[in-house]
């Protein structure tokens, strides 16, 4: 109750729409403000890219070549041509430390949005979608997910951490 109040005092006066959920993994304490609202995903819709690159087993040394789809979403942070080429390695450091657009479509494309769509239902995700028509998701949602990761259980405990370690390094 005294986290809600706390948010409450901290999101007075914020015009728009909000959506909180915090939780500590110790304790298993935590608030939801608005947790199921969905929203529009932005960037968390990386999440759900780097989880199914884990899931997958995509090899982390195989080759992405830049496409001009992908080279589109550029917002200044890839300096390469279309035509050059990235490991998935150095696309998912691109991806979650610098939240790199081209690197995200690029490593989707990969995966595959079915694969992607399927994982979102086993994961339970109830308000989550990845499609051009739809992008979107929830605070309750993402915190499912990133509480699997801090965990150990996205995956396997060895993906978990690799996620975790590429999570603790974004810029």
């Amino acid at each position: 109750a005294t986290l809600v109040g706390r948010l409450d005092q901290a999101l007075a006066g914020v015009d728009g729409s909000v959506s909180v959920a915090v939780k500590d993994l110790g304790s298993g304490r935590g608030a939801v403000l608005s947790g199921d609202r969905e929203m529009e995903a932005a960037s968390l819709f990386k999440l759900l890219v780097l989880y199914s690159v884990f899931e997958a087993q995509l090899p982390l040394t195989s080759e992405l070549v830049i496409t001009e789809q992908a080279r589109g979403y550029d917002l200044g942070t890839l300096e390469l041509g279309v035509g050059e080429t990235l490991s998935v390695s150095e696309a998912l450091e691109r991806m979650v430390t610098i939240s790199d657009n081209s690197s995200a479509i690029m490593l989707g494309s990969r995966i595959g949005a079915p694969r992607i769509t399927r994982n979102i239902a086993a994961l339970g995700l109830d308000t989550t979608y990845y499609s051009l028509e739809r992008m979107t998701t929830s605070a309750v949602d993402m915190l499912r997910l990133l509480e699997l990761v801090g965990r150990g259980d996205a995956v396997s405990a060895s993906a978990s951490s690799e996620m975790v370690h590429l999570l603790l390094r974004q810029r």
